[in-house]
């Protein structure tokens, strides 16, 4: 039951519904429906051009991944998702879309689950323990990483900002990495 409850509670995270700091609450009571989705965080600047860093750590033992994430033309100024970031990286990338426009990911690169031959959260079906991937975001000028209110496809990336995955038990925020240290 603890692991369909949070299986449960990790997609309501990934389709928008509540967010990280939500998550222990629904995971202890069980799979509800909040009233209302909370707001989207700021959307890019109205420059032309947008520009965020990604960060991918597949587990604690490995260098993670950066990429410098770039999108210039008439769209640049248009909101980006965690998601767009994701796929606008071109890494390889698997992930289930739900009801409702939200998305779980499964996969980035070789770490995760091989959907859809497997379960999205195939780590978190048996046993205590879970491993998932989160999101997480460091808006332009935050000191520190910030758990994602939202999931990748409800929460909209900063330009200038660094977005970040960890594949884990989605307790750890990605390794100390600028947006300068990715996009200079």
């Amino acid at each position: 039951m603890k692991s369909l409850k949070l299986i449960c509670a990790l997609r309501m995270v990934a389709n928008g519904i509540v967010g990280g700091a939500l998550l222990a609450a629904f995971f202890l009571a069980g799979c509800g429906q909040p009233s209302e989705p909370g707001p989207t965080a700021a959307t890019a600047e109205d420059s032309g051009t947008f520009r965020a860093a990604l960060v991918v750590a597949k587990s604690d033992s490995t260098t993670p991944t950066t990429v410098c994430v770039e999108r210039t033309g008439s769209d640049g100024s248009a909101p980006v998702s965690g998601i767009d970031i994701l796929t606008l990286s071109g890494l390889d990338l698997a992930y289930e879309t739900a009801a409702g426009g939200g998305v779980l990911v499964c996969r980035i690169d070789s770490a995760g689950c091989d959907f859809p031959a497997e379960g999205c959260l195939c780590q978190c079906e048996s046993g205590d323990s879970c491993r998932f991937w989160s999101y997480w975001q460091r808006p332009p000028g935050a000191s520190a990483w910030q758990r994602a209110e939202r999931g990748g496809a409800g929460s909209m990336a900063r330009d200038g900002g660094v977005e970040g995955w960890v594949f884990g038990a989605g307790d750890a925020p990605p390794p100390e990495v600028s947006f300068n240290d990715v996009c200079s």
